[in-house]
């Protein structure tokens, strides 16, 4: 690439230069959907541990999903303009 590139540089590595002229509309499609894509990946993945071959509590399930319930209810919080803190997660 020349010096005189008028490409935008990514702010993080690996990250695609946003598009010139991008609508708050359009960045938050385009940044949604594979983000969504993520998160449903992950709970199959999770659920993938459901198989014989590992070992679980009834406690420990539940503890999962009351994390992911709790994730979720703040998001939609966030989404409504409500100010919330973010949490953590351990078995």
């Amino acid at each position: 690439m020349s010096a005189t590139s008028t490409r935008a540089t990514p702010a993080k590595r690996g990250r695609k230069p946003t598009p010139e002229n991008e609508s708050k509309a359009e960045a938050f499609i385009r940044l949604g959907v594979p983000r969504t894509s993520n998160i449903l990946d992950a709970i199959d993945s999770l659920a993938n541990l459901s198989g014989s071959g590992y070992e679980y509590t009834p406690a420990q399930i539940e503890k999962i999903f009351a994390a992911i319930d709790n994730s979720l209810a703040a998001a939609r919080k966030r989404f409504s303009g409500e100010s919330v803190g973010k949490g953590g997660f351990s078995l």
